[in-house]
């Protein structure tokens, strides 16, 4: 029947783009549950800070500050690690502060502009010493889980940190098959340093760190150094910077006299019991004070002297690199050991329990050592973050502008570049635990309430469209079987308008003047409504069927040769 028999046409291809959606649908769950390659997606050079362009550089982890570096961080939102925490009993709760610290590495070593980690470990070396075991400081310790990808570039642990109860063994274990035997960080100098070994062929880490609940979020037990060591932390090699140092306390309205009078006489042989009130006093100067701003742009002015000095003197913005490196130095040339720590600094939550760290958390800080606050003659690292509030508003939203322009890769390597079984595990994990499923719960139940309505709303206007389509389809096909009762056939594979202007020919010929534009206005409408995507009242349809009719009942009376047959 041509184009009037067209039904069967659209069924089928309805049918095939059912199928190919279908198979779709049932090709992304396939993917996901489907492992890849393990080949991890890391640059190297990232862990060092080396990613630049046009003056800029993202902001990351690193093991290097260059103060010598001018320029614009850009802040970057892919993730860096994931973290969980659990309690006593294993269960995921909400237990770090949105501040938590991350401490990735220590800075110890200052020359000319730039902080790097010691080679070596010259203080001497608390390891493991035969033992594979890591002790826990405690049964009400709570789990602190981490999953760090391969491109992070380092391996990060909960600051500050705590030893075992017998100061050899740091409170970490493995999870899963991460490394074979042995530790994945050393407990050197206090500072937990990850262990070069095979594991470095891994996509990611996974590891814990056992805290106390009730630990302080400023101090940290040290371990006994070599004078090797506290004498390399008290070594500036930067003039002026007591000079800045004794003016800030002296013009502070916290320093008590006593110390106004021992600054007076001593440069830096100061009783250690004032070494803490001195961090605390310089450090809150640096945070506090209207004199400096955190920015994101780095400036050196006087390129002919110290870059520290140089932002304490003229620059007096940046960012966190800068104020750590400023106390650090203040706090040594009084004679207080100090050094830097590179991590992170605040993380996002998911769900209870679990947490993102992004790649523009990173930050420096700074340890003071301090005597104990217990009585005893032990030593505490304390830990100070000189660093002021952020820029402004507008650097929030082109963080968040940032964060979503990256989601996306971030998506995209995690669940394409660096998939594998153990990716389609934790997935799994997640999808299927109870704290998920509440969530996506009312989201799936809406989701499933607005697709319903669409559904019904287009299932009327097809039913209404068919409606007309099948009317006007119908009204074609039996004018076609009318004219063929007269001996009038349609051409093969003619078109409706083709078969309209023969039908138009033919009643000229037999004098059926009065129905000439009958085929062609019934063309029209079945092009109208089935091409043309346009509506066809119920009345108009009504109206060229009665027309139908009557042409019907005047063929009745017609005979081929006799005279015209009027309506």
């Amino acid at each position: 029947m041509g184009e009037w028999s067209t039904a069967a046409t659209r069924q089928w291809t309805t049918a095939g783009i059912a199928l190919v959606f279908g198979v779709a649908f049932l090709a992304i769950p396939l993917f996901l549950l489907s492992p890849r390659s393990e080949q991890p997606d890391w640059d190297p050079l990232a862990r060092f800070g080396v990613r630049s362009q046009r003056n800029q550089t993202r902001i990351g982890f690193s093991e290097e500050i260059d103060l010598g570096r001018a320029g614009r961080l850009v802040p970057d939102e892919a993730v860096a690690f994931h973290v969980e925490t659990r309690n006593s009993v294993g269960e995921l709760r909400d237990l770090l502060e949105t501040d938590a610290l991350f401490r990735g590495s220590v800075l110890d070593r200052y020359e000319r502009g730039i902080w790097r980690v010691e080679a070596g470990f010259p203080g001497g070396l608390i390891g493991n010493r035969g033992n594979p075991e890591y002790l826990s400081p405690g049964p009400q310790a709570i789990e602190v889980r981490f999953l760090v990808p391969r491109r992070t570039g380092g391996l990060f642990l909960l600051d500050p940190q705590a030893l075992s109860p017998d100061k050899r063994n740091l409170p970490i274990r493995l999870i899963g098959e991460t490394v074979a035997k042995g530790p994945i960080f050393l407990n050197v100098e206090g500072n937990a340093i990850p262990m070069p070994m095979a594991y470095l062929s891994l996509p990611e880490y996974r590891y814990a760190q056992y805290v106390l609940p009730d630990r302080s979020r400023e101090r940290s037990r040290s371990v006994r150094y070599r004078d090797s060591y506290l004498l390399r932390l008290i070594r500036t090699n930067v003039e002026d910077l007591d000079v800045w140092a004794r003016g800030i306390l002296l013009g502070s309205s916290r320093t008590p006299e006593e110390l106004r009078q021992l600054l007076q006489v001593h440069e830096r042989d100061l009783p250690p019991r004032w070494w803490e009130p001195i961090a605390r006093t310089l450090s809150e100067h640096l945070s506090r004070s209207r004199e400096f701003r955190y920015s994101l742009q780095s400036e050196v002015r006087d390129p002919q002297i110290d870059p520290t000095l140089d932002f304490l003197q003229n620059v007096r913005s940046g960012p966190c690199d800068r104020y750590a490196s400023a106390l650090a130095l203040m706090l040594r040339s009084m004679g207080i050991p100090a050094r830097i720590v590179k991590g992170y600094r605040g993380l996002e939550r998911v769900r209870e329990g679990e947490y993102i760290v992004r790649q523009s958390n990173a930050h420096a800080w700074v340890e003071a050592l301090v005597p104990a606050n217990d009585g005893s003659n032990e030593y505490d690292w304390l830990t100070l973050d000189p660093t002021p509030e952020g820029e402004s508003s507008l650097a929030d939203l082109t963080r968040w502008l940032q964060r979503q322009q990256t989601g996306g890769q971030e998506f995209f390597r995690e669940l394409v570049v660096n998939y594998n079984a153990r990716s389609r595990a934790a997935m799994l994990e997640r999808l299927t635990s109870p704290d998920t499923l509440v969530y996506l719960l009312p989201w799936g139940l809406g989701a499933v309430v607005v697709a319903l309505l669409f559904w019904l709303y287009r299932l009327r206007r097809r039913a209404q469209a068919s409606k007309v389509v099948l009317g006007i389809q119908g009204l074609g096909e039996r004018l076609q079987r009318l004219l063929a009762r007269q001996g009038l056939h349609r051409i093969p594979n003619a078109t409706a308008q083709e078969f309209a202007e023969q039908a138009r020919r033919w009643l000229q010929e037999n004098r059926l003047v009065a129905w000439i534009d009958l085929p062609h206005q019934v063309a029209a409408a079945f092009y109208r409504v089935r091409y043309g995507q346009q509506s066809l009242s119920e009345s108009d349809l009504q109206a060229l069927s009665e027309r139908v009719d009557h042409f019907e009942q005047a063929l009745r009376s017609f005979r081929p040769g006799t005279l015209e047959v009027r309506a």
